[in-house]
């Protein structure tokens, strides 16, 4: 990996200073500078790393160095680094560095509140094989229901955390599975706008929860079976259906 990097202040003399422009100027030129030796430095020990692992350039670099190399890397550099040190494990597990990653190359937007953007990664990008007793992975179901899952499974089948998004109608679902099934606390969105938060049991909504209707209508209280157990009320609280 080979990058040059210019400065984009032009060469001056430093010499003559006539007034306040100049000093500003100087102090631009100087931080340009300063920042293309560090840019060089990074993008140097990044390739060294990636290519021969260079632990003697590694161990010369500030902190702030080290945040900058690792954030050039790849995720399966990221993955690959975080277990040859605890340092590098802790530089390379840094959350906005995989929430960045996520955003960036998957536009991934969202994730379990109890799981982590690097586990949102990898669940979205390793393909799910089933017979090989694997535990989390994306795949693409051709059968019914039509669409994309990725999170985790058990026995060949959606448990746990996960999300769905259906290809016919655009509908997602984000939350628990169990045996296949939505089954414990998710959020089900429509393409309308629509968005349901709350419990599902066997598939179905289920227990608490709380409906928005991209009209600003609110239903919270009870629902069985995919039924709403009373009425719902606006966004003022007062009863609207």
């Amino acid at each position: 990996m080979q990058m040059q990097i210019q400065s984009p202040i032009a060469s001056r003399s430093l010499s003559r200073v006539s007034s306040f422009d100049d000093v500003a100027d100087g102090f631009q030129l100087v931080s340009s500078i300063a920042l293309t030796t560090t840019l060089t430095a990074a993008l140097t020990a990044a390739s060294a790393f990636t290519q021969h692992s260079n632990e003697g350039l590694w161990n010369l670099l500030p902190i702030e160095v080290k945040e900058l190399v690792v954030s050039f890397f790849d995720h399966q550099t990221l993955c690959r680094a975080s277990q040859a040190s605890n340092e590098l494990k802790y530089l390379c597990d840094n959350e906005k560095l995989w929430e960045k990653l996520s955003k960036e190359k998957l536009q991934l937007m969202t994730k379990h509140n109890d799981r982590s953007w690097k586990w949102a990664y990898k669940c979205r990008v390793v393909p799910f094989q089933k017979g090989k007793s694997m535990n989390f992975g994306f795949f693409e179901c051709v059968e019914e229901p039509k669409g994309i899952y990725f999170g985790e499974w058990q026995n060949d089948v959606f448990h746990g955390c996960g999300f769905f998004e259906w290809s016919q109608h655009g509908l997602k679902y984000m939350g628990q599975y169990q045996n296949g099934l939505r089954h414990g606390c998710g959020i089900l969105t429509w393409k309308n706008g629509d968005r349901y938060i709350g419990e599902f049991q066997n598939d179905m909504k289920h227990g608490r929860g709380t409906f928005f209707w991209s009209n600003n209508d609110v239903y919270c209280g009870d629902y069985v079976k995919d039924k709403k157990t009373r009425k719902r009320s606006n966004h003022l609280g007062f009863s609207s259906r």
